[in-house]
């Protein structure tokens, strides 16, 4: 008796191996590719948003070498972030370290920083301004003003198909409002095709609908995107919803997770639908989207 519950044990994980294997096997390969930095934007603003009043908190208290602390892991956080850049180099010369506070002035340069007033008039830069090379960081800040800023130069893509497609180059990070932004050139406003060149036989309100659009007294979904937020676990069709734009996202935004679940920092330019049947699965305190984002303090106050 034993020996058969063994060989059927083993006959099970042979069987289940097979099945496994063929799973597999019809499982389109997924693409590698790296993820696109303009995603992580706002999980990272974030992240360096918690530091913001500890790091006041030190420079009250006046506690100089905690302060430079915590800039050191804000800039470790965003090195291409001009203005921790610039505010790093100010604690620097406040300690003296005045070689480092240079290249690190430098950098923030480098990376867009365009206000040569504080390098002019900020007390903690005295220092700097005698020392060789200061001349020439003041000129290309100044140079900096008409620069386009790094991630808001965008090229609003064309709606093919139907499609709407999410990539690095149409999508854009706006510091003041918190947010990205991705933009779609709003599309011609095209007549349906006649019903009879349909694929699929309409329904009796798609024949409505499209009577009501060719007669001008409606427009149907024509300009509004549809952002499925759970990779089409639970999804509209096409067929059924005349002129809806749906948006899909590149590989490298996917690869980012630009696709799914709860992004409350993300914006489109056209008016836009959404679905996301996706929940916090945390294993001690699982909850909903809205739960989870009213449960996180900073969400909350970036939100209302």
């Amino acid at each position: 008796m034993r020996k058969f519950t063994v060989l059927i044990a083993i006959s099970c994980l042979f069987t289940s191996s097979l099945l496994a294997r063929r799973c597999a096997l019809r499982t389109p390969a997924r693409i590698l590719v790296p993820p696109a930095e303009i995603f992580s934007f706002p999980q990272r603003q974030l992240q360096i948003r918690q530091f913001s009043n500890p790091l006041k908190s030190a420079l009250l208290n006046q506690q100089p070498a905690l302060a430079l602390a915590i800039s050191a892991q804000m800039l470790r956080l965003a090195p291409d972030d001009p203005s921790l850049g610039y505010n790093h180099a100010c604690l620097l010369a406040m300690q003296g370290q005045d070689a480092l506070a240079l290249q690190t002035l430098a950098s923030a340069v480098k990376n867009g920083f365009n206000r040569p007033q504080d390098l002019q008039q900020n007390p903690p830069l005295a220092s700097l301004r005698s020392r060789p090379g200061f001349s020439l960081l003041l000129r290309q800040t100044a140079q900096n003003i008409n620069a386009p800023t790094k991630n808001s130069a965008t090229a609003a893509t064309e709606i093919t198909d139907h499609t709407a497609t999410v990539t690095a180059s149409n999508t854009r990070w706006i510091p003041d409002e918190f947010r990205l932004v991705t933009e779609f050139q709003s599309p011609p406003n095209t007549l349906l095709l006649p019903l009879n060149s349909q694929a699929n036989t309409p329904s009796p309100a798609q024949r409505l609908v499209s009577q009501w659009i060719r007669e001008g007294t409606a427009a149907g979904f024509h300009g509004l995107l549809y952002d499925n937020r759970d990779r089409d676990h639970n999804t509209l069709q096409t067929a059924e919803l005349l002129n809806l734009n749906f948006v899909e996202y590149a590989s490298h935004a996917r690869a980012a997770n630009a696709d799914y679940g709860l992004r409350p920092f993300r914006r489109f330019n056209l008016p836009t639908i959404a679905n996301a049947s996706t929940a916090y699965m945390d294993p001690v305190f699982a909850r909903s989207n809205p739960r989870m984002l009213l449960s996180n303090e900073l969400h909350t106050a970036l939100t209302i």
